[in-house]
């Protein structure tokens, strides 16, 4: 998602060419389809590293505020959410147990605000 800008970017380059052939009835000057074809195949390998690294980045950087913040992991809580993989932290380890949570974490009617309300009204 990190990466979502450049695929974007390629679209665009590649409908600005078609626009182009669209309106003019003829195919780009072979440089520039050239030029075209080597930018957006930069903008492609950059997208996917993008993806892979950005999301490397941004799980560090949440690790690290979550346990600064005195939150830790919830071992074996690798949920598939209805939006995407999601890895539980809670400041009391019981919660990390709680069936209640749990099932609100897999559930495609609750959102994570739900969890979060019911895990104050807990405390």
């Amino acid at each position: 998602m990190y990466a979502t800008p450049l695929v974007g970017l390629i679209f665009l380059i590649m409908g600005c060419a078609y626009t182009y052939r669209l309106i003019l009835g003829k195919d780009l000057p072979t440089e520039l389809l050239g030029k075209l074809i080597k930018i957006i195949a930069v903008l492609a390998v950059a997208g996917l590293i993008g993806l892979v690294l950005g999301r490397f980045v941004a799980n560090s950087y949440w690790d690290s505020v979550f346990r600064q913040a005195g939150y830790s992991r919830c071992y074996n809580s690798f949920f598939l959410t209805s939006k995407w993989f999601t890895d539980a932290w809670a400041q009391d380890p019981a919660f990390c147990r709680d069936q209640e949570v749990q099932r609100m974490m897999t559930s495609t009617k609750y959102k994570i605000d739900n969890v979060n309300s019911y895990l104050l009204q807990r405390e």
